[in-house]
């Protein structure tokens, strides 16, 4: 019981940060598809993603998409940068996981 609840929580999360975006879950399933399916796209966003990583170990302010009053401009802006926002939507998610994982080792 405790699993499942922890899981939907994490779905509902997740599914608030994609919104937050701006984007559908399908859009959002199809960037991922793009950057699976594309190394030097993929490269990139790991680049991205391994500087949210180090801006969150060292504990440097971070300004959430989804609270971002600029965030609509952007996901209307060109391709990359709409990968950059899938980047730090990514970055929202994992460490939502992260909280999650903690939960369920609590449990």
């Amino acid at each position: 019981e405790t699993y499942r609840r922890v899981s939907v929580s994490y779905v509902l999360q997740a599914a608030k940060v994609v919104r937050g975006l701006g984007l559908t879950i399908p859009q959002f399933n199809q960037l991922g598809r793009e950057v699976g399916s594309n190394p030097a796209l993929k490269e990139k966003v790991m680049e991205q993603a391994y500087l949210y990583r180090l801006a969150a170990a060292l504990r440097m302010d971070k300004v959430h998409v989804h609270d971002d009053p600029v965030a609509q401009k952007l996901l209307r802006a060109h391709r990359r940068k709409r990968i950059q926002m899938f980047a730090r939507s990514m970055t929202d998610i994992e460490e939502l996981r992260k909280e999650q994982q903690e939960k369920l080792k609590q449990a």
